[in-house]
């Protein structure tokens, strides 16, 4: 499985990317994890003054994941 969350640092400015494309980057369980998980490390990054979150594909984030909230 592929990272959900792809996360970069340069020139100050923490990029963090939804990626899960194929589901329009609906945000299920793992990606709160992970985005928890980033933000608590950025935190820790003196030299990070902008975090910027974006989405892969052609779709920012379609919401949470419905069929994972169904189960």
């Amino acid at each position: 499985m592929a990272d959900e969350i792809l996360c970069s640092i340069q020139d100050g400015i923490a990029t963090l990317t939804l990626n899960r494309p194929e589901k329009r980057n609906a945000i299920n369980q793992a990606m709160l994890e992970s985005l928890t998980v980033h933000f608590n490390d950025l935190e820790q990054h003196r030299d990070v003054r902008v975090v910027v979150i974006r989405g892969a594909g052609k779709v920012f984030c379609a919401g949470r994941d419905l069929r994972e909230m169904g189960q």
